[in-house]
């Protein structure tokens, strides 16, 4: 019977019993996922103090805006009878849309700082004519109803209006009538304003033409409603990289380096309501007001941090293929490397993380992609010839991880094809490394004398 002590047999090397370094590595993987969390963590920590910068100017600024109207709003009271017969009297407002509405928005964007992170606003400039036909508003309001016509006023809703230029007046069939803020009328989140607009109820109203200028500031986005029977909208400003969003996409659209232009041609078919809103009907406005919103988003180039988090989901992937490449050092070269040798390269790969998150904030992305990777793999190949004692098996070391870096450099400005080279990346590097260990004896413990 064989002893075991200090005179016996010598344990046995790595190379005789691989299965034991493969567990130990796995375990090692499963604890560097803790670093890679805090990681994910610090980027949404930024992410989420950028949003606020965001939000802080677009208050001081504007929000994102949408301009809504105009809209005749005609005042009217029903009798109610409850079950004691006593009679109430509720007041509501008839909504009445136009016939034809055309809008038109020019944009003058511009980037705004709050310390390291920034903004897109603009300076807008909105002409709205919109033609109004005359109306049953009885029959609209309905049969119990007492049209108040003296009470009617023409209304137009704005996201924030705090910026609009002083002297802003609407103009009825070429008439300027003079318009103040609405504290009353409170539909889809938006601030009203309002200008009287006596109607002659009996003879079934009139036509009428309103038409007004808007100057106003607004961050982001801008949006209109397709108010109209027939809505005809354009819009452009000059910016390279706009997204069209809202119920609407454009009927036309011209995108250049440095401007935009798009055209909208809506029906009254597919908006959701009708041609007028009676506020004491059942439901609501608001929500098919503002599913009904059409318009543009001015984006700003894809933001560091939605880029520096899909690079940390390949965290796992980059330790994994690092891990590999020491292992087939061992295997192939004979050489012993410490399961701390693993953990100091793994940590250097979490490292590139933050390093990427730091320097994407003053420098932007592919910039500080650059200089993170350029120092990780400067690192992790001197730190790999000194353990490997080689300063070639450091070079090859090097090159395989500026090769995976420059594969994710890729697969991050791939959209589409992402999902198709990571996955034929992944197929190589494992068709690789079952190549290069097909005679490896994975037994545990090993077989063999």
């Amino acid at each position: 019977m064989t002893a075991i002590g200090p005179a016996g047999p010598a344990s046995p090397r790595f190379r005789d019993q691989p299965a034991l370094k493969v567990v130990l590595v796995g375990m090692l993987v499963f604890l560097l996922l803790f670093p890679l969390f805090l990681v994910h963590e610090t980027i949404q920590e930024r992410h989420g103090r950028h949003r606020e910068a965001v939000a802080e100017i677009g208050f001081a600024w504007g929000r994102p805006q949408a301009l809504v109207g105009p809209v005749l709003v005609v005042p009217y009271v029903e009798d109610r009878r409850d079950s004691e017969g006593r009679v109430t009297t509720i007041r509501h407002r008839l909504l009445v849309f136009p016939e034809r509405l055309e809008v038109t928005g020019e944009l003058a964007p511009e980037v705004r700082y709050r310390g390291l992170f920034e903004a897109v606003v603009y300076r807008a400039d909105a002409r709205v004519r919109a033609a109004f036909s005359r109306a049953d508003l009885a029959a609209l309001a309905g049969p119990r109803a007492r049209i108040e016509p003296r009470s009617a006023f023409l209304a137009v809703g704005l996201t924030d209006p705090r910026s609009i230029d002083p002297g802003f007046a609407l103009a009825v069939d070429g008439a300027a009538v003079a318009t103040a803020p609405d504290s009353t009328l409170r539909i889809a989140g938006l601030s009203w304003l309002r200008a009287a607009m006596p109607v002659d109820a009996e003879a079934g109203g009139r036509d009428f033409a309103v038409a007004f200028d808007m100057r106003f500031n607004g961050s982001e986005k801008l949006q209109f409603a397709p108010l109209g029977k027939e809505t005809r909208a354009s819009l452009g400003g000059a910016w390279g990289s706009p997204s069209f969003t809202g119920a609407f996409l454009p009927a036309e659209r011209r995108i250049a380096a440095r401007r935009f232009d798009a055209s909208w041609a809506i029906s009254w078919f597919g908006r959701g309501f009708g041609e007028s809103w009676a506020t004491g009907a059942a439901g609501d406005p608001s929500g098919a007001l503002e599913g009904s919103l059409f318009g543009a988003t001015l984006l700003q180039a894809v933001g560091p941090y939605r880029l520096v988090e899909r690079a940390a989901k390949y965290g796992i992937l980059f330790l994994g293929l690092t891990f590999a490449v020491y292992f087939l050092f061992e295997m192939r070269g004979g050489l012993r490397i410490g399961i701390v040798s693993y953990g100091l390269v793994g940590l250097s790969l979490c490292l590139f993380y933050i390093l990427l998150l730091a320097l994407s904030e003053p420098l932007g992305f592919a910039p500080a992609y650059g200089m993170a990777a350029l120092a990780v793999v400067v690192q992790a190949s001197l730190y790999t010839a000194a353990v490997a004692r080689s300063i070639r098996r450091g070079a090859l070391f090097g090159g395989l991880l500026a090769a995976l870096y420059a594969a994710l450099f890729l697969l991050l400005g791939l959209e589409s094809y992402a999902l198709l080279l990571g996955a034929v990346l992944l197929f190589a590097a494992l068709s690789a490394v079952m190549y290069l260990t097909r005679r490896t004896e994975w037994s545990f413990p090993p077989t063999g004398g």
